[in-house]
Protein backbone atom coordinates (compact mmCIF):
# COMPACT_ATOMS: atom_id res chain seq x y z
CA UNK A 1 0.00 0.00 0.00
CA UNK A 2 1.30 3.36 -0.75
CA UNK A 3 2.56 6.07 2.35
CA UNK A 4 -0.26 8.61 1.44
CA UNK A 5 -3.04 5.95 1.20
CA UNK A 6 -1.72 4.14 4.58
CA UNK A 7 -1.63 7.29 6.06
CA UNK A 8 -4.94 8.40 5.12
CA UNK A 9 -6.85 4.90 6.18
CA UNK A 10 -4.55 5.32 9.97
CA UNK A 11 -5.98 8.66 10.42
CA UNK A 12 -9.87 8.18 9.20
CA UNK A 13 -10.94 7.38 12.44
CA UNK A 14 -9.73 10.23 13.74
CA UNK A 15 -11.65 11.79 11.66
CA UNK A 16 -14.51 10.42 12.38
CA UNK A 17 -14.49 11.15 16.13
CA UNK A 18 -13.73 14.49 15.85
CA UNK A 19 -16.79 16.31 17.35
CA UNK A 20 -17.84 19.94 15.86
CA UNK A 21 -16.41 22.85 17.45
CA UNK A 22 -19.35 24.36 18.69
CA UNK A 23 -20.02 21.00 20.53
CA UNK A 24 -16.50 21.50 22.25
CA UNK A 25 -18.08 24.97 22.95
CA UNK A 26 -20.83 23.86 24.62
CA UNK A 27 -18.61 21.30 26.67
CA UNK A 28 -16.69 24.00 27.67
CA UNK A 29 -19.62 26.54 28.78
CA UNK A 30 -20.85 23.32 30.73
CA UNK A 31 -17.67 23.39 32.84
CA UNK A 32 -17.08 26.82 33.83
CA UNK A 33 -21.14 26.61 34.37
CA UNK A 34 -20.32 23.90 36.41
CA UNK A 35 -17.48 25.06 38.46
CA UNK A 36 -18.93 28.50 39.03
CA UNK A 37 -21.19 26.62 41.40
CA UNK A 38 -18.39 25.11 43.54
CA UNK A 39 -15.82 28.04 43.88
CA UNK A 40 -16.29 30.07 47.31
CA UNK A 41 -16.65 33.56 46.57
CA UNK A 42 -19.48 35.47 44.05
CA UNK A 43 -16.57 37.51 42.66
CA UNK A 44 -15.23 33.68 41.42
CA UNK A 45 -18.28 32.28 40.58
CA UNK A 46 -19.38 35.42 38.19
CA UNK A 47 -16.13 34.98 36.46
CA UNK A 48 -17.10 31.62 35.90
CA UNK A 49 -20.12 32.32 34.53
CA UNK A 50 -19.18 35.23 32.41
CA UNK A 51 -16.94 32.51 30.90
CA UNK A 52 -19.74 30.06 30.88
CA UNK A 53 -21.80 32.87 28.58
CA UNK A 54 -19.12 34.03 26.23
CA UNK A 55 -18.65 29.75 25.40
CA UNK A 56 -21.94 29.33 24.94
CA UNK A 57 -22.52 32.73 22.52
CA UNK A 58 -19.97 31.45 20.95
CA UNK A 59 -21.51 27.87 20.34
CA UNK A 60 -24.03 29.31 18.79
CA UNK A 61 -22.11 31.74 16.61
CA UNK A 62 -20.16 28.25 15.87
CA UNK A 63 -23.45 26.40 14.98
CA UNK A 64 -24.50 28.87 12.71
CA UNK A 65 -21.03 28.68 10.93
CA UNK A 66 -21.37 24.58 10.70
CA UNK A 67 -24.45 25.02 9.18
CA UNK A 68 -26.79 23.50 11.71
CA UNK A 69 -27.77 26.01 13.69
CA UNK A 70 -28.93 25.83 17.51
CA UNK A 71 -31.51 28.74 18.60
CA UNK A 72 -30.21 30.26 21.93
CA UNK A 73 -32.53 27.99 23.77
CA UNK A 74 -31.04 25.03 22.49
CA UNK A 75 -27.39 26.25 23.37
CA UNK A 76 -28.48 26.51 26.96
CA UNK A 77 -29.92 23.35 27.11
CA UNK A 78 -27.52 21.35 25.97
CA UNK A 79 -25.11 23.04 28.55
CA UNK A 80 -27.07 22.33 31.16
CA UNK A 81 -27.31 18.93 30.54
CA UNK A 82 -23.60 18.40 30.02
CA UNK A 83 -23.02 20.46 33.33
CA UNK A 84 -25.56 18.09 35.03
CA UNK A 85 -23.12 15.49 33.61
CA UNK A 86 -20.07 16.42 35.12
CA UNK A 87 -21.94 17.56 37.95
CA UNK A 88 -22.54 14.15 38.77
CA UNK A 89 -19.47 13.24 39.30
CA UNK A 90 -19.41 15.01 42.22
CA UNK A 91 -16.96 17.55 44.09
CA UNK A 92 -13.87 15.04 43.63
CA UNK A 93 -14.24 15.93 39.43
CA UNK A 94 -11.84 18.69 40.40
CA UNK A 95 -9.32 16.93 41.19
CA UNK A 96 -9.53 14.09 38.26
CA UNK A 97 -6.91 14.86 35.75
CA UNK A 98 -9.92 14.69 32.73
CA UNK A 99 -11.41 17.70 34.84
CA UNK A 100 -7.42 19.09 34.43
CA UNK A 101 -7.17 17.87 30.80
CA UNK A 102 -10.57 20.02 29.74
CA UNK A 103 -10.23 23.07 31.50
CA UNK A 104 -6.60 22.85 29.85
CA UNK A 105 -8.35 22.48 26.31
CA UNK A 106 -10.73 25.10 26.84
CA UNK A 107 -8.11 27.86 28.09
CA UNK A 108 -6.02 26.95 25.01
CA UNK A 109 -8.94 26.65 22.30
CA UNK A 110 -10.36 30.10 24.17
CA UNK A 111 -6.90 31.91 23.31
CA UNK A 112 -7.00 30.43 19.63
CA UNK A 113 -10.58 31.63 19.44
CA UNK A 114 -9.70 35.36 20.93
CA UNK A 115 -11.88 34.69 23.52
CA UNK A 116 -11.17 36.52 26.65
CA UNK A 117 -12.30 34.42 29.79
CA UNK A 118 -10.77 37.28 32.33
CA UNK A 119 -7.83 34.52 33.15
Amino acid sequence: MRPFLLGLFVLAPFNVMAQPFSESMLECAALYQNSAQFVTSEQASEKLLRAARLWADSAYDQSCAEGNPLDPISVWDRIDQKSAEWEAKGPALFITEEYRDWMKYCRSFARSRGLNLGS
